[in-house]
């Protein structure tokens, strides 16, 4: 496969995800229509999703997708930009919405990836990830 062929099917898997996450997140936040860039930090977000039942409002990062051998989160240099991002805004003199990450697939306990996650958890930069995949993690979304 073509790196060009790569790369579309990265595109196309990546909005499936992200059209995805807007379905699923809709019955109990509302959800903005498209990612939006935030001024002054130089980061993108894929959506701000408002809580239903509280009207707290938190910023998301869609990492995901079906195929492939390392999806979602499992790639370390996914999960380094997803944490740049949400590191970013976490040190930025602007009190924003606490970030939480929509994943299809978590990196395994002891890899790097995790370790990243967890010590961005520990800090307080980012507020929660969730695993699509596991009937927990949606459990605990759905307390949001």
């Amino acid at each position: 496969m073509s790196d060009f062929a790569f790369q579309r099917l990265a595109g196309e898997q990546g909005r499936a995800f992200d059209a995805q996450c807007r379905l699923m997140l809709a019955p109990k936040f509302d959800v903005c229509e498209r990612p939006f860039r935030v001024p002054g930090a130089g980061v993108e977000m894929d959506a701000t999703i408002t809580s239903k039942a509280t009207g707290r409002e938190y910023w998301c990062e869609f990492k995901g997708s079906w195929n492939g051998t390392r999806p979602g989160m499992m790639r370390t240099d996914t999960a380094k930009k997803a944490l740049a991002d949400v590191l970013l805004l976490h040190v930025a003199p602007v009190d924003y919405p606490p970030c939480i990450i929509l994943t299809s697939h978590l990196p395994p306990s002891g890899s790097s990836g995790r370790q990243m996650i967890d010590t961005a958890l520990q800090s307080g930069a980012l507020f929660d990830i969730f695993c699509l995949s596991l009937p927990s993690d949606m459990q605990r979304l759905w307390t949001l």
